[in-house]
């Protein structure tokens, strides 16, 4: 989050008795972690003068600069005397509560609920990537276990040797053929009904 982000959270935050420039300023170093240099903090000024306002008073661009004034004895430059009422203006200015304007406050607003979209998006996409997983594991193991069920079945042997009486007589071959082609069928019948099984369990 950064500066101006962080101003108008400060201001929602203030909205119902307002805050002065300088708490303002001395919130947000503490949120950077360092304080502002001169140019930056002439730039904050200008974003705070079109973002907060008051009722009977709007920061005008001679304020600004007359705040400049602070800032160049702030960092060492010599300010003549004629100044020192214009900089004494400025602060007593700065020092009022100020609020933050409806345009600012929409648009804090408009940037929570971006970061609420993009924070529900990230969750759906994570969702949806797990749920392709899953759905790519249970192919995986479907096929897997469907494929063991039938390479793992016991074989029967298909062709059958008799070894008979050749004295028998043709009607015993006859039955015994028959009965080979039955169970055969049966067998076959048995693993399409296996393989069935295996597919409807996965």
């Amino acid at each position: 989050m950064n500066r101006y982000i962080k101003a108008m959270e400060i201001g929602m935050a203030n909205e119902q008795n307002g805050i002065s420039y300088f708490e303002l300023v001395k919130q947000i170093e503490k949120f950077q972690g360092y304080s502002f240099g001169k140019e930056s903090e002439l730039s904050f000024l200008f974003w705070f003068s079109q973002n907060f306002s008051r009722s009977d008073q709007k920061i005008k661009s001679t304020d600004i600069k007359n705040y400049r004034l602070v800032l160049d004895k702030k960092y060492g430059k010599t300010v003549a005397d004629v100044n020192k009422g214009q900089m004494e203006l400025a602060k007593k200015f700065l020092r009022y509560k100020y609020w933050l304007d409806g345009t600012a406050s929409k648009q804090y607003l408009d940037y929570l609920e971006l970061q609420e979209s993009r924070i529900a998006s990230t969750q759906a996409r994570k969702q949806s990537n797990i749920s392709i997983w899953i759905a790519l594991v249970a192919i995986i193991l479907s096929t897997a276990l469907g494929a063991y069920s039938i390479y793992s079945s016991p074989k029967t042997p298909y062709d059958v040797k008799i070894i008979e009486d050749k004295t028998k007589n043709i009607k015993f071959e006859k039955e015994n053929k028959q009965l080979k082609e039955k169970l055969y069928k049966a067998e076959l019948l048995i693993k399409v009904l296996e393989k069935n099984d295996s597919l409807n369990l996965g």
